[in-house]
């Protein structure tokens, strides 16, 4: 929803509802996103891709959302999401320890209610922790963590 359908309140303040959610659902991130880049979603199990922005319509605040990544027990629950451009670089990291660097633009924009593809391979009981965008340091040339 438009940040301005919120009102400016005190920091006593309860605030509003975002969204209104299921028996079991839960929030595991939100996004300020531009309109011309790419939502990143990854389950936990290792399946990730990138949706275009617009294929996400606006919704009012407290509506029930829309989905964005169809999950199934072959691909496992969604674990991070963010926003990508062609040019940026992620890194997904495991709870085994396992840290593999990729370019956005090898994962592939798919529509919103699909499963997507296997971004990382996994070994057994392996599960992806979380992803993070990679951006260029401007003055030697190398990476550092968002």
């Amino acid at each position: 929803f438009d940040e301005s359908a919120v009102r400016d309140m005190g920091r006593g303040a309860t605030g509003v509802i975002g969204i209104r959610l299921e028996k079991g659902d839960f929030v595991i991130g939100a996004l300020v996103i531009k309109r011309t880049s790419t939502v990143m979603v990854v389950t936990d199990k290792g399946y990730g891709k990138r949706s275009d922005v617009n294929d996400y319509r606006v919704t009012n605040r407290g509506g029930k959302g829309v989905i964005t990544v169809k999950t199934t027990d072959k691909t496992g629950k969604l674990m991070a999401m963010m926003e990508l451009n062609d040019n940026d670089e992620l890194v997904c990291m495991t709870s085994g320890g396992m840290v593999i660097k990729m370019s956005a633009k090898d994962i592939r924009t798919m529509g919103r209610n699909t499963q997507g593809v296997r971004v990382i391979n996994l070994k057994d009981n392996d599960s992806i922790t979380d992803i993070a965008k990679v951006v260029p340091d401007d003055e030697e040339g190398e990476a550092e963590l968002l």
